[in-house]
């Protein structure tokens, strides 16, 4: 067992200056390097939000490319692609154009509207 007087060695060696001065900057230390681990998980975090929300983007596109190869697939869909694309149609089949719609909106457009003038309210009493 320590006695007295070497308890207090001990003790005025750990509260001097020295002692606090390197505990202080440890700390320091210590709290520099968990701020830059802080500042990395939250960078990490982020990165993995976003590869998550890409992920999703990239699942609902294949679901929709699948549901666009099914279409492709049947006899149907094939048709529907080629008409769009090349503008073909069967051997005995005529296209009918329907020109009345076009002609409404001519007509429509041609309508003069009433201008409305503005005047102030103090107009009225003149």
């Amino acid at each position: 067992m320590l006695d007295f007087h070497e308890k207090r060695k001990l003790k005025a060696y750990l509260y001097s200056r020295y002692v606090v001065g390197a505990l202080f900057l440890f700390a320091i230390f210590l709290s520099v390097s968990v701020f830059e681990r802080y500042v990395a998980e939250r960078k990490v975090a982020q990165k993995r939000d976003e590869i998550k929300n890409e992920l999703e983007a990239l699942q609902q596109r294949e679901s929709v490319l699948e549901a666009e190869v099914s279409r492709l697939k049947s006899d149907r869909g094939l048709e529907e692609e080629i008409r769009d694309r090349y503008e073909v149609s069967r051997a005995g089949e005529r296209i009918v154009v329907i020109v009345g719609d076009e002609e409404r909106e001519e007509a429509s457009s041609t309508i003069p509207s009433k201008v409305v003038e503005s005047h102030p309210f103090w107009a009225f009493w003149r």
